[in-house]
């Protein structure tokens, strides 16, 4: 299990060719995940013979974007994800190993990528969201599923 919190105290960006400096922790931004001072990310997983799983959760915290149009701002709220995977891998089960020879060496896992489908919030002084900042437009996956099979030859 661990536990990681990370607070930013400078994250700043100079354009070589022109000389602006940005302050992405103050309004400056180049995508909707600036100007986030906070994140906390816990992160655990368990293995008994073979057979395991892993969930890692992370916060971060709210931020404030500059439009560049005046002192309009955009307010970024905070967002929680949760992931969870789970795997079995054949080597450390013989029984399975022996009905079936082709899955020797082999690891099926499931995943479920954003398990509480959150989505990120971005509003603008007036509470309202963007046309362009709608969070089909920013995470049009939203939760997700994935099945895998790796074998090893």
């Amino acid at each position: 299990i661990g536990l990681n919190y990370a607070y930013t105290l400078d994250d700043t960006l100079i354009l070589t060719n022109s000389g602006v400096k940005l302050d992405l922790l103050d309004g400056g931004a180049l995508d909707t995940e600036m100007g986030r001072r906070h994140q906390l990310t816990l992160d655990g997983g368990i293995n008994y013979r073979g057979i395991g799983g892993r969930l890692a959760a992370v916060w971060k915290g709210e931020g404030e974007i500059a439009t560049g149009y005046g002192a309009e701002r955009l307010f970024v709220d905070d967002q929680a994800t949760l992931d969870l995977s789970l795997f079995a891998s054949t080597d450390l089960m013989p029984q399975i190993n022996m009905a079936v020879p082709f899955l020797n060496g082999a690891q099926i896992r499931f995943e479920i990528n954003n398990l509480t489908d959150s989505e990120q919030k971005l509003t603008n002084s007036a509470g309202l969201i963007p046309t362009a900042y709608q969070s089909g437009l920013l995470e049009p996956e939203g939760r997700s599923y994935k099945l895998s099979l790796k074998k090893q030859f």
